[in-house]
């Protein structure tokens, strides 16, 4: 039987690895771009669509409502190879506390735990 409770501990654990944002106090300095104001002003609810952090960094501003990503564009950033120690750490850690997890659920655990680490750093 797999402990179930166990993997939710170390997903939750990793899931949150890295992450001391400060809710509240953004650590981005606000900041307007004339062109994305112009647009918001005709009523556009703007939002930014990227898994790219360095890109999420540059084109970040106050007039954007969110910031939203998806698997496809998180799978980009796995295929730079940046997430490469991350993905053998998760996978290790939950084999660990579940040595006979099958491989599609662990490999659903690990699909899991990159989705919420990785929006976590894009919200930061």
């Amino acid at each position: 039987m797999i402990d179930t409770d166990a993997i939710a501990s170390v997903t939750r654990d990793l899931s949150r690895k890295d992450f001391s944002h400060q809710f509240g106090m953004s650590k981005v300095a606000p900041r307007e771009k004339a062109i994305w104001r112009e647009i918001r002003d005709l009523g556009t609810r703007l939002w930014l669509d990227t898994g790219d952090l360095e890109e999420a960094k540059t084109l970040w501003c106050s007039d954007f409502e969110a910031l939203t990503t998806n698997n496809t564009l998180l799978n980009k950033e796995v295929q730079k190879g940046i997430y490469d120690d991350l993905i053998s750490e998760i996978g290790d850690a939950i084999r660990e506390v579940a040595p006979k997890i099958v491989e599609r659920m662990l490999v659903l655990e690990v699909a899991f735990v990159l989705n919420a680490y990785h929006a976590l750093k894009l919200a930061s």
